[in-house]
């Protein structure tokens, strides 16, 4: 994979093939089976696991994998000569920051910086390897054509990241004690539920978050857009749709941020 001058993800796949295959990882890992409930693959899954569902369910990705890795081997290496050059000189005379260096003759070349409308940046240095393999398929999804599985990599990644800031507070031994208290000896899923982590994070902010605006983000996603995400994952009449996502990801994506760039927490 590579990237543009503005920044964007170019796969040296094709487009479709590609999108294909971000959709298949989705819907093994995080779309819900009728039968069970659950998704095909858990997330103890090896990725040669998840590579063989992807392909066991739509066979003909095996093919067109194929085809592209032929055209590959059949294109030509290109030499230093074949490449364009660009003359960079380490200063310039441009007022503006953003316009690169440029030779006498050169054409005027101009960098655009843009700002993310979903997750496209976003980057997990944090050693969790479910963090990153969300972070990964968020940032690389096209959002607007596949609106549903984009809603589920963002309420999973919500999910995952509360997680890992209730463990790394080491209130994971008190969160379960709450939920033990409001179960009253009656038998309850072992796993905390998105909401249960969304409402404990907000009674104990002031013990594991450095801003208190982080507070707001997590009562809009709880009053809102948690319900929202439900309703698409477990509904059939709501359907999810690029603007909505990218409205959540506008306050979503900064506090995911500043909790992976270590701001977020308290010491």
């Amino acid at each position: 994979m590579k990237f543009d001058d503005d920044g964007r993800l170019t796969p040296a796949l094709d487009a479709k093939l590609f999108d294909s295959l971000i959709e298949g990882i989705a819907r093994q890992l995080l779309l819900p089976v009728r039968t069970t409930g659950k998704p095909p693959l858990g997330t103890r899954a090896s990725s040669d696991e998840v590579w063989s569902a992807v392909l066991t369910a739509n066979p003909t990705l095996t093919g067109k994998l194929a085809r592209a890795a032929k055209q590959e081997q059949s294109r030509p290496a290109s030499t230093p000569a074949e490449r364009p050059s660009e003359d960079v000189h380490p200063t310039s005379t441009s007022e503006n920051p953003l316009e690169a260096p440029r030779s006498s003759g050169a054409p005027r070349r101009t960098l655009t910086a843009k700002v993310d409308s979903f997750f496209e940046s976003l980057a997990c240095p944090i050693p969790d390897e479910r963090l990153r393999m969300l972070t990964t398929e968020i940032s690389q999804i096209n959002h607007g054509k596949f609106p549903t599985a984009a809603t589920f990599l963002v309420r999973a990644l919500v999910e995952q990241t509360l997680r890992h800031c209730i463990r790394t507070k080491n209130l994971w031994s008190a969160l379960q004690q709450e939920l033990d208290g409001k179960a009253g000896g009656k038998q309850r899923d072992a796993d905390p539920k998105l909401a249960e982590l969304i409402k404990f994070c907000i009674r104990h902010e002031r013990e594991m978050f450095t801003e208190r605006n982080i507070k707001k983000v997590l009562e809009q996603w709880q009053a809102r857009d948690n319900i929202f995400c439900n309703i698409v994952v477990h509904a059939e009449w709501l359907k999810a749709n690029r603007s909505s996502l990218e409205q959540i990801a506008s306050y979503v994506r900064p506090f995911i941020q500043k909790v992976f760039d270590g701001q977020a927490l308290t010491p």
